[in-house]
């Protein structure tokens, strides 16, 4: 099962042994919205989300898939960038006549 908001909401709401009705009424949507969230075609703005949390009893943030893992950035590509961007800046500033640097 992909980790997604609706994934969270019908795990929650199931676990809470709540129906899609009870959540729809608690959280002032209808009962298709909420079975629209739970099969992921329907976005939530914040204040929908927070209000399907309410209803389900639980943190918001809850609902709320986690990132990826950490992955470390390439450090020597990056440093390879800005070596390279630091060359041309030293360039345009060879190029400036000595009275105005």
């Amino acid at each position: 099962m992909t980790d997604t908001v609706g994934s969270r909401v019908r795990v929650a709401r199931h676990r809470a042994g709540f129906s899609q009705a009870a959540v729809a009424k608690a959280s002032g949507l209808s009962r298709t919205s909420i079975v629209n969230i739970e099969a992921d075609n329907q976005g939530l703005t914040l204040d929908t989300l927070v209000d399907v949390a309410q209803a389900l009893g639980i943190s918001p943030s809850s609902l709320v898939p986690r990132m990826q893992q950490h992955v470390e950035p390439d450090w020597k590509a990056i440093r390879r960038v800005l070596d390279n961007a630091l060359l041309v800046l030293a360039d345009v500033l060879d190029q400036i006549p000595d009275g105005l640097s």
